[in-house]
């Protein structure tokens, strides 16, 4: 209240102070995906396999980055992308016995989040081996199944 005077009479003059409370989501990168495993290995390919991270910043997630590395070597390389619906990518062009390492991050609107990174190195092979018989190895052990086991 506040009493203003001019003369003999004072003016009376009330105030009315009003406050608002306000929430601001202010968004922010992804966290890391979790649970980054190699669901399939060939001689030229690793498909990875990765779970949502705890949190997408406050933004939808709109891909997941993923980089390749050789150990030897220092710098991670791009090895492509998937969709944000997608929790799997097969990365191609990888030699046969060559280890690698991977790495995953979720990107959304506020850019590339941290990333989540395998333990171990992961080298392509196939699934069944290398052959290990000589074809006269091979020759032999037919000659024999014909030889004992004929009528």
């Amino acid at each position: 209240m506040v009493l203003i005077g001019l003369g003999k009479r004072p003016l009376l003059t009330t105030f009315t102070i009003v406050t608002t409370t306000m929430s601001v989501v202010v968004p922010d990168k992804p966290d890391a995906p979790e649970n980054l495993t190699v669901k399939k290995c060939t001689e030229s390919s690793v498909t990875l396999t990765w779970d949502v991270p705890p949190s997408d910043g406050g933004a939808p997630i709109t891909r997941y980055v993923v980089e390749r590395r050789e150990p030897s070597k220092r710098a991670w390389m791009a090895a492509g992308h998937a969709p944000a619906d997608r929790l799997e990518l097969t990365v191609d062009g990888l030699v046969e016995g060559q280890a690698y390492s991977f790495r995953v991050a979720a990107e959304n609107s506020c850019g590339v989040g941290e990333y989540a990174e395998m333990q171990k190195p992961v080298s392509p092979r196939s699934q069944f081996g290398k052959l290990v018989a000589s074809s006269r190895d091979i020759l032999s052990f037919v000659r024999d199944i014909i030889l004992h086991h004929s009528i």
